[in-house]
């Protein structure tokens, strides 16, 4: 544990070794990056010095995926299991590079998002209805665990001035991503897809959550599987069917519609019951493979539309889409991606660098040293939050 003068203390020294941490909306594994980072917002430099992936057990997966439903029993201890595998990610990944725990300086954890509520928090100052959400994964059971200080909650203080948390992404991709001359797309695909416009200009940049993504892959994987498979491994079942077309155009319809007006998504609205939908819809049963065609094919026509219309706001040139999240490992959805996006290139973040798995602990890593040396960490014209705010909590 160290002392508040010593945390004051990490802030002057010329570079600093963060531990970025989380476990997406996929729930299956936690992603770690350790990140050598220099100086702070604009002037920030980061090289990546390891990153893995460390999955959960199946059954962890399974009740991590309906948290959201869970009593406040499970949630209590959800939250001390997450934040001991969080901070087993944490020392693995310090390990990895050959160094000891005592030799990185802090975590940046965001933990597991079990409930995201857009817009159905307390009513805010201004009138408007705010957030509500809630990650998990104990930071005080990481910073035991590793003997290092860590900073979480990055969502809350956004929330409480009138944000919806989310994405939280933005900023942090524009440190690490940006041209000075052209824009990029930054998708990244988790079970729910998120993209942001990276411009040369901060003012510029534009992120928001473009639709459903593994969420509902994953889902009816588990299900035809009787819960033996949680995924649909390179999306070869999805490449052995045919997407049945009028189902497509249905719900991709139905999903841009909603997606106009939305800034963030919760998992629960875009998984298990749009898989139930679909199958609903259909004329006759769909086996495995035409179930994971179909709605291989909405995600890929409901996220490809929002990349696009993303990209319409930017003030410079869209020159290419960068994908990373374990989507990128799903052949059969990147194809159809790349098929939707034509003639802007699709590319995967391992081709500029950055592994797809780790990009958003990289992120994570950079939101702490901003926190750290009191940097806001959100972006209000995504967000909707009422100003730039310093985020998260400091646990010594």
């Amino acid at each position: 544990m160290r002392s508040v003068r010593e945390l004051a203390a990490l802030a002057d020294l010329p570079e600093r070794l963060i531990v970025g941490l989380l476990s997406g909306t996929s729930a299956d594994g936690a992603d770690a990056a350790l990140v050598r980072v220099r100086g702070h917002g604009a002037e920030t430099e980061v090289d990546v010095v390891a990153s893995l992936t460390a999955a959960f057990p199946a059954e962890l997966t399974k009740r991590l995926r309906t948290a959201h439903a869970a009593d406040a029993q499970e949630v209590c201890r959800l939250n001390v299991e997450v934040g001991g595998r969080l901070a087993a990610a944490a020392i693995d990944v310090i390990a990895a590079a050959g160094l000891d725990p005592g030799d990185a300086h802090l975590v940046g954890s965001h933990g597991q998002t079990v409930v995201h509520l857009p817009g159905a928090g307390a009513l805010m100052s201004s009138g408007r209805r705010g957030a509500a959400t809630l990650q998990i994964g104990s930071a005080a059971v990481i910073a035991e665990r590793t003997g290092l200080p860590v900073i979480s909650d990055f969502r809350q203080r956004d929330v409480a001035a009138g944000g919806e948390g989310a994405p939280l992404a933005a900023f942090a991709d524009w440190l690490l991503l940006r041209r000075p001359e052209s824009a990029r797309v930054v998708l990244n695909l988790g079970g729910i897809a998120n993209a942001t416009v990276v411009t040369p200009d901060v003012a510029d940049v534009r992120a928001c959550d473009v639709g459903p993504a593994n969420g509902p892959l994953d889902a009816a994987a588990e299900q035809f599987s009787g819960g033996t498979l949680l995924r649909d491994v390179d999306g070869r079942l999805a490449a052995a069917g045919e997407a049945v077309t009028p189902v497509v155009e249905h719900f991709a319809r139905r999903l841009l519609q909603g997606l106009d007006t939305e800034h963030s998504l919760a998992r629960e609205d875009v998984s298990a019951d749009l898989v139930a939908q679909v199958l609903d819809a259909a004329s006759s049963p769909m086996d495995a493979p035409s179930a994971l065609a179909t709605l291989t094919e909405i995600v890929a026509q409901v996220v490809a539309h929002g990349c696009v219309r993303l990209a319409q706001q930017a003030p410079v040139p869209i020159a290419e889409v960068i994908v990373s999240g374990g989507g990128v490992h799903n052949l059969t959805l990147m194809a159809r991606l790349a098929a939707h996006l034509h003639p802007l290139p699709l590319r995967s973040s391992a081709e500029i660098g950055i592994d797809p798995d780790a990009r958003e602990a990289v992120l994570f890593a950079l939101l702490a040293n901003e926190t750290l040396l009191g940097g806001p960490g959100n972006l209000p014209a995504v967000t909707n939050a009422d100003g730039p705010r310093v985020l998260g909590t400091i646990t010594p």
